[in-house]
């Protein structure tokens, strides 16, 4: 019964997704800890220094993680052994290399970066110790791309949950505690567990160590570096625009309503966003070992896109039905303002899902002008709207400007790869896209239309036509009921 690709991509979404919707929970204690504890004001710097090390790491680490992916899956398809082990030899050095870079930047430039990102020296500090931290993350990027590669996903899945339920044991004493002062020992804490993890369960994929010399070292790492280099810059654009985003809103409104857009995202893509993750550590190996087959590539893009479309939209729609209890639940009353930026947000993220699921092409097919191309000109396109919208309409006008530069990139990038690789929609995509859109639509209309007790009415009628249509397609597709219990069998901890 069912299609077996389509199980295979279901299947390995819902062990990691599984794994997800624990790190959720993780997440939602810690993010409650934080919003009672160091309220807006608190989330407004911790947003403030994510952004800033965001940024010198998009600077320094080359797009090693993706590259890395990219490089060794195709490297498994053809199950070249001693390639493998060389080039994973080269890319534990890289990581090291491009570390070591980003934390010596920060050290060096941590009053400049103070100033640049808070408007004074006062957090300097805080940047020297977070240097630390850029090291400890790209090593750990390095032990996880090994593992994405392999597509090993228990083992990924491991390694995330217990790096997440760990730092947690030490998160919460510390906050309650020291409060804003200890806001830069779990930020090194958490990349020390991070790092912990990675590194043990990498470790369990066995490979033949190798001797590579330095003339070799270079001549790997240059193809790797450069193809990286055009990741790592499109990625800086992005992190870059959003920075400047936050900076903006903080001296247009203040640091509270930074805090406020940064909790408004952060819930995005720390709950929604799981179903983004779960699917793309699998995917872009699965995407990349077909690359070269454009007929097998546009249906690998297909399936995948129509599984995403399926499993996202009931999400979507319990997302902005619960909308403010899940803000409430999760953060207090003082983010409730974030209610009606977010409805605007979830109509962009499931036109970023169809878009996301075509881009990745681009990235397979190391396509690099293209890609970088692409990519600066949908971040320009946020940038503006974002600033427009903020300034005449305050956080509502940043959820309009998501959904817009999503709109708008949906277009280019379909256009693009139809016209340089002949990709087309399936019809049975088009017909749950049919289904799909009209449902999130029609439920952000009536969040904005009408009270909550309509909202809740309406809203649930629609969620269980989307939850029954979704069941009936993945039934047909993949036999739901009999991939649940082997999905339920599996025993993700096993060794």
């Amino acid at each position: 019964m069912g299609d077996n690709s389509y199980k295979k991509i279901l299947y390995a979404t819902s062990i990691f997704g599984g794994v997800q919707v624990l790190v959720v929970i993780i997440g939602i204690i810690k993010s409650k800890f934080i919003a009672v504890i160091l309220g807006s004001i608190g989330f407004g710097i911790i947003g403030l220094l994510q952004s800033s090390l965001t940024l010198i790491t998009s600077l320094t680490n080359f797009g090693l993680r993706i590259s890395s992916v990219q490089f060794l899956s195709k490297l498994t398809k053809i199950e070249d052994e001693k390639k493998i082990s060389e080039t994973i030899t080269i890319i534990k050095r890289l990581v090291w290399f491009t570390g070591l870079l980003g934390a010596l930047i920060t050290w060096i430039f941590s009053s400049y970066i103070s100033e640049l990102t808070f408007g004074n020296l006062k957090y300097s500090i805080f940047f020297k110790w977070l240097s630390v931290t850029l090291l400890l993350n790209q090593i750990s990027i390095g032990q996880n791309a090994i593992l994405q590669s392999f597509r090993k996903i228990n083992l990924l899945a491991k390694s995330t949950l217990l790096g997440n339920f760990s730092s947690l044991i030490f998160i919460i004493p510390i906050y309650y505690f020291y409060e804003i002062d200890g806001i830069i020992p779990v930020f090194i804490i958490t990349s020390l567990f991070t790092l912990l993890f990675s590194w043990y369960f990498s470790q369990k994929i066995k490979i033949q160590k190798q001797n590579v010399d330095l003339q070799q070292t270079l001549e790997v790492s240059k193809s790797i570096l450069y193809f990286g280099f055009i990741i790592s810059l499109s990625t800086l654009l992005t992190v870059l625009v959003t920075f400047l985003i936050r900076v903006f809103i903080g001296k247009i409104g203040s640091i509270e309503q930074v805090g406020l857009y940064t909790a408004g995202f952060a819930l995005i893509n720390s709950y929604v966003g799981l179903i983004f993750k779960a699917i793309s550590y699998d995917y872009f190996p699965r995407l990349s070992s077909v690359s070269n087959d454009n007929p097998i590539m546009i249906n690998t893009v297909n399936k995948q896109a129509e599984i995403m479309l399926l499993i996202l939209t009931p999400v979507l729609v319990l997302f902005i039905i619960f909308n403010k209890v899940i803000i409430l639940l999760l953060y207090s009353i003082e983010f409730v303002e974030i209610t009606n930026m977010l409805y605007l947000v979830c109509c962009g993220t499931f036109l970023k899902a169809i878009s996301w699921s075509i881009s990745f092409v681009f990235l397979s097919k190391e396509d690099k002008k293209i890609y970088f191309w692409n990519e600066l000109f949908t971040n320009i396109y946020f940038l503006f709207f974002s600033v427009f919208g903020y300034y005449y309409f305050g956080l509502i006008g940043v959820g309009c400007a998501y959904m817009l530069t999503y709109t708008f990139y949906l277009i280019q990038v379909y256009q693009i790869s139809k016209k340089r690789y002949g990709f087309f929609f399936s019809s049975y995509f088009i017909r749950i896209l049919k289904y799909s859109f009209p449902s999130v639509i029609l439920i952000v209309l009536v969040a904005f239309c009408f009270n909550d007790f309509w909202l809740y009415l309406i809203g649930l009628m629609i969620l269980i036509f989307s939850l029954k249509f979704s069941f009936n397609e993945l039934e047909d597709k993949v036999g739901l009921k009999n991939l649940i219990n082997s999905i339920l069998k599996t025993k993700i901890f096993k060794k």
